[in-house]
């Protein structure tokens, strides 16, 4: 019975004035089904909630949250009663956090939280108007470019004196009216970067789309091909870049003033905002109009990179900031030069069909050899984006990538490409696009996706040390308080600790020592002992075998958290182990063409590389090990699940 008390006190019949019969039975009718669901059987688990959000004084800030089998949420900001899936947009005026306490019926309510911070408003210029450069977007459109360049740089009507030397896709729409079909969006460039105009209405051209799935190949005769130009029309954008700042990113100062110069070619149709991420997403500069982001844009002092990479909980992030915006475009644009380590139970299926319901094409630009060009190529191809990839002594090209991605949102060719005979079979199509015009013969690759089925688990760090430090610094407090939320609402779950340390440290149990103080963080915070196993690595797998800084030290002293869910088949064989990497990669095929899922992986032991053969793809720890005796009494050998 506390439970049907509970909700009667949530409710609060008391002063209660309707001014209408239809109010008052809604009202009760309310009461009647919280009631009634009073003594049900399923947890509440909380899916989704903004923890953490940057404004600057003046601007509002919007908090969502998505719980799962709960009836009712309120917040003490203004004790309302909200929807389980909701948010509430505030205007604080102080550093605030909010409590979101939402109401089921077994466990009652859960209560989590959402911190606020205010950044003091930015001073305007006193020296007048800024300098936004000598052409706008619109402008340069119409100016031909006479250097050599991959990106578009300027606009020109086809001739054979200057044919085309680049097709480039940037976007695939699917579906397109229906399953069976994809509009796909390129750009037809000239050696100058000019986007050549009227190859519409050449007679000689031809173009043939060959798809792939899996061995099976199709091709077909693209007959139409059609100029888009909305130039002239009243279509606006929304262009949220969000930039890495995490320790292992690079040069992001120089990467700032990239951005700034893209900044400022913006037309007056072009909104822009500007968020920094590490372990926290940063909100720097609202979506405003051209002038204004401009003005604050050159206002803001880029801090020094630290901490970890939280890159698709950023772009989660990102997508609800552009989601109540209704420009004719919207777009999430993300800048980094490393890998996601720290986006705790962020599913990039989920990220994906979140960016389709809001109309939200995310592009990526991938500086250097350290960024997880899988993921970031998965999330801009199946949300109607492109991923660009630029070397780090390419960093001048940025502005004209950033280019690019803004002119190719109002002038493009299309055209629609077939998959019906795809559609059961696959859920990646690689299709390969042949432009020949004449002499001219080139041609793009791309993929389309038709499901949101990617087999993607980065790993996840919960906590970067000092030399010889075991405990967890405040910056990466959030990180245990989301583990331990999720082990709460996740009863059934294990997962496991893993502590690592570096060879310049006193104590070689120290990473112990770091696995054991954080497992200490979250029993503290509730979690259930039992479902977490802790585990030292101590130096074995340092990320950076010859760290060149600090920050690469630190990566090496780092704690991480891997979740052992059987529908990510966690658990794995530890398989030879060898001195040679050829040799690795040879077992490695040996035992994929045994029907085996294999891979290896570098360790270093007694200061020296080795390469460690595993095989994956266990549900459960009794299943590999089940199977590693079976290997063991059929090869003799002596491999052990882990």
């Amino acid at each position: 019975m506390n439970c049907l008390f509970k909700i009667l006190d949530i409710i609060k019949f008391d002063n209660i004035k309707f001014y209408s019969i239809k109010k008052a039975k809604i009202y009760f009718l309310l009461a009647f089904l919280l009631l009634l669901s009073a003594c049900g059987s399923f947890p509440i688990e909380i899916k989704q909630l903004t923890r953490e959000l940057s404004i600057e004084e003046g601007d509002k800030a919007t908090v969502v949250w998505k719980f799962k089998n709960a009836l009712l949420v309120k917040t003490d900001y203004d004790n309302k009663l909200y929807n389980p899936i909701d948010s509430i947009v505030l205007q604080p005026q102080s550093a605030t956090v909010i409590k979101i306490t939402a109401f089921s019926s077994e466990k009652d309510s859960l209560i989590v939280f959402s911190n606020i911070e205010i950044r003091k408003k930015l001073e305007k210029f006193t020296n007048g108007e800024i300098h936004r450069g000598p052409l706008s977007v619109e402008e340069e459109a119409s100016a031909e470019s006479q250097a050599a360049s991959y990106f578009k740089k300027g606009e020109l009507d086809y001739s054979r004196a200057n044919p085309p030397v680049n097709f480039k896709t940037v976007g695939a729409i699917y579906p397109y009216y229906s399953p069976n079909s994809c509009l796909m969006k390129a750009l037809i460039l000239d050696e100058q970067g000019n986007f050549l105009r009227n190859i519409d209405e050449q007679d000689a051209l031809q173009i043939e789309a060959k798809t792939y799935c899996g061995e099976d190949e199709y091709s077909q005769s693209i007959n139409k091909i059609e100029l888009i130009d909305d130039t002239t029309s009243d279509f606006y954008s929304d262009n949220l870049i969000i930039l890495d700042l995490s320790s292992k990113s690079r040069n992001h100062f120089q990467v700032y003033q990239q951005i700034l110069q893209f900044a400022k070619q913006l037309s007056s149709k072009d909104n822009l905002g500007f968020s920094m991420f590490n372990q926290s997403y940063r909100q720097i500069v609202p979506i405003s109009e051209a002038e204004a982001a401009n003005l604050a844009l050159s206002n803001t002092a880029l801090p020094e990179k630290s901490g970890l990479n939280s890159l698709l909980s950023s772009i989660r992030s990102a997508i609800y900031q552009l989601k109540g915006n209704s420009s004719d475009k919207k777009n999430v644009i993300v800048i980094s030069s490393s890998s996601d380590d720290c986006s705790f139970n962020v599913d990039i299926n989920e990220l994906v069909q979140l960016a389709r319901r809001n109309e939200v094409s995310i592009y990526s630009i991938g500086l250097g050899n350290e960024i997880d060009g899988y993921g970031l190529r998965f999330l801009s191809s199946a949300t109607g984006g492109r991923h660009y990839i630029l070397e780090e002594q390419e960093l001048s090209l940025i502005k004209d990538a950033l280019s690019e991605i803004l002119f190719s949102q109002r002038t493009y060719y299309q055209f629609e490409m077939p998959l019906s005979f795809h559609i059961d079979k696959c859920t990646e199509i690689k299709a390969k696009i042949d432009f020949s015009l004449n002499s001219t013969k080139i041609s793009d690759e791309t993929s389309i996706f038709l499901k949101e089925d990617l087999k993607y688990y980065p790993r996840f760090i919960i906590a970067l040390y000092d030399q010889n430090k075991f405990n967890i610094e405040s910056e990466y407090k959030q990180n245990a308080i989301n583990i331990a939320d999720y082990l709460l609402l996740n009863n059934s779950t294990k997962i496991e600790i893993i502590g690592h340390s570096s060879d310049d440290e006193d104590d070689q149990e120290i990473a112990s020592l770091r696995a054991a103080k954080l497992m200490e963080e979250l029993l503290s915070l509730g979690a259930n002992a039992e479902q977490i196993k802790v585990k030292s690595e101590k130096t074995t797998k340092p990320i950076y075998f010859e760290p060149s800084d600090k920050f690469q030290e630190k990566y090496n002293r780092r704690v991480e958290v891997k979740i052992l869910d059987p529908k990510q088949l966690p658990y794995q064989i530890s398989a030879e182990r060898t001195e040679i990497e050829s040799e690795a990669a040879l077992l490695t095929n040996i035992w994929e063409k045994m029907g085996y899922r294999s891979y290896f992986e570098r360790v270093i032991i007694k200061n020296n590389p080795e390469y460690q053969v595993k095989i994956w793809g266990y549900p459960t720890f009794e299943q590999a090990a089940a199977e590693a005796d079976k290997i063991n009494k059929l090869f003799d050998k002596n491999f052990r699940a882990e």
